[in-house]
Formats: C-alpha cells, structure tokens, sequence
C-alpha cells in the first residue's frame, strides 16, 4: 500500500512539473528567455519554481531527464555565472574594436570598468577557466605594471629614434614622459623602484643622473631659446596650461638662481661671461605684460 501511495505521490509531483515545465515553456516563447524573476507577480510562482530547479540541480537532486528538458529551453543554472558571461562579452567586443582592455572609467564603459576591477581583486577565487578567457584577450591583472610597460615602450622608442633616453623637460611634445622618467629617478633615489625595473632602465641606457654642468648649460640654452623666441628674459613664476611661456616654466627658478648667486659673488665666472654675452638683466623687477 505504501508503494501504491508512493507512487502516486511521485505520479503527481511529475504532473505538477511538467505543468510548470510547459509554463516555462510558453514564457520562454513569449519572452525569448528562460529566466522569470520574483518582483514579477504575474510569474512569481513560476520564478519560484525555477529557484527550485537551481537548488536540486545544485544539490544533485535532478534527474538526468529533467536536467536534459530544461538544458533544451536554454534554462540558466546560475545567475552569476550569467552575468559573468554577458559583463566578459561586452569586454571582449570592446577588445576587438580597440585592440586594448585600457577601460574608461567613466562614460558608457563605467561599469565594465567596475567590473574589471572586481576581476583583479577577486583573481584568487576565479577559476581558472574564468582567468584563461580573460588571459587569451590580454587582461590587464595589473594596472600599475601595465602602465609602467606602456611608458617604458614610450621611452624605448624615444632612445631608437634619438639615440638616447635624454627626455627634454620642456617638451610640449614628450611632456608626460618627461614626468614618468622624473619619476623612476624619484623612487629610484627613494629606494622605490623594483629590481626588475632598474634593470629594464639600464638596459636601455636610462639617464639616472645629470651633471651639474650640463644642466647648467642646457637651462642656459634654454633660455636663448626664449630669448629668441619672445625678445626678452621676463619667464613668469605663474603660469597655467594655456599660457604661451608654459613650455619654459622651469627657467624662472633658474633665472632667480643665478641672480641670486651673482649678487652674492658666488657665480662662476664663466657663467657669468655666458650670461653677459646675451646681454643677460641682472636686476629685473618690472611687471610682464602679454
């Protein structure tokens, strides 16, 4: 008698199933999707249903068949590895159409950015099939290290069409890279910079130092330059991005610098002689006009 009762229990609960099964069926038709969510009362009980199958699934609770019937409708197992899918497309085609994963941060690819960062801080608990696929279109793990690599390949070619690794600092041209090389000198005085990246550097013949003199005598060229170029020696301190000195703005320093030492007695004679030969003004104090 139990087996009887048992088997009509289960007779049932195949019927109950199969209703909801041609239900998902219908929806699926009218939507294109096997996918209905709660907040939807018209589909609750069915988005209910749908859970269930998540859970046995998950618990290898389900039968083969069953499992195959729902496979058939393009039934989704897991919500989060659904949204991962759908987030990896959208970065693959942004791959394909730029050749790079440099992500804006804002603008339409604000959330694709955000979610290439959850990448890198949860690469640990990734799977490795999860980290291949990002691996095969080239995903930047490391954003610091990516950028470092992208100033380098700058710096390289600067030297391969140069002959050096001499970035002008007044370079509108170079300007960040400019920085970028003030910088590894920085970190590398400060102790900051890795082994591997010094090594990189003095691959290339990296110019870590600057001789006194030769500085000297390029701000002095520089300054000819200006000279040359505006008639006069009147470099402001202040100046902003547009203004048409900015490329020079390192020379009002230097200006002040040797007027100063000159009018102490401390600037070398040669120096001086340079500067008087280009009709240099010792003493200067009258307003800059445009």
């Amino acid at each position: 008698q139990m087996t009887v009762i048992q088997s009509k229990k289960e007779s049932l609960q195949d019927i109950k199933w199969w209703k909801m099964y041609n239900e998902l069926l219908n929806f699926k038709g009218e939507f294109g999707h096997a996918n209905p969510i709660l907040s939807n009362t018209n589909y609750s009980t069915m988005a209910k249903w749908v859970k269930t199958q998540r859970y046995f699934f998950s618990r290898n609770m389900l039968s083969n068949d069953r499992i195959q019937k729902l496979n058939e409708i393009g039934f989704i197992w897991s919500i989060s590895d659904k949204l991962w899918e759908e987030k990896f497309n959208i970065l693959y085609e942004f791959y394909e159409k730029n050749g790079h994963l440099e992500i804006p941060k804002t603008g339409e690819y604000t959330k694709l950015n955000s979610w290439c960062y959850q990448q890198r801080n949860n690469k640990n608990q990734l799977s490795e099939k999860r980290k291949n696929q990002l691996d095969k279109i080239n995903f930047i793990w490391n954003t610091a290290d990516y950028k470092w690599e992208k100033s380098f390949k700058l710096i390289l070619e600067f030297k391969n069409t140069y002959g050096h690794c001499r970035v002008p600092q007044i370079s509108s041209e170079h300007k960040e890279l400019s920085a970028w090389c003030n910088i590894q000198k920085l970190y590398f005085h400060k102790g900051l910079l890795d082994n591997i990246k010094i090594e990189k550097l003095n691959s290339i013949g990296f110019y870590w130092f600057e001789n006194k003199n030769v500085l000297w005598e390029k701000r002095y060229n520089q300054l000819i330059d200006f000279k040359n170029k505006f008639g006069h020696f009147k470099v402001p301190r202040r100046q902003n991005a547009k203004d048409k000195y900015i490329e020079y703005k390192v020379l009002s320093n230097w200006i002040s610098t040797q007027r100063y030492y000159n009018s102490i007695g401390k600037l070398q004679a040669n120096r001086k002689s340079k500067l008087d030969e280009i009709d240099f003004i010792w003493v200067y104090r009258q307003k800059i006009s445009d």
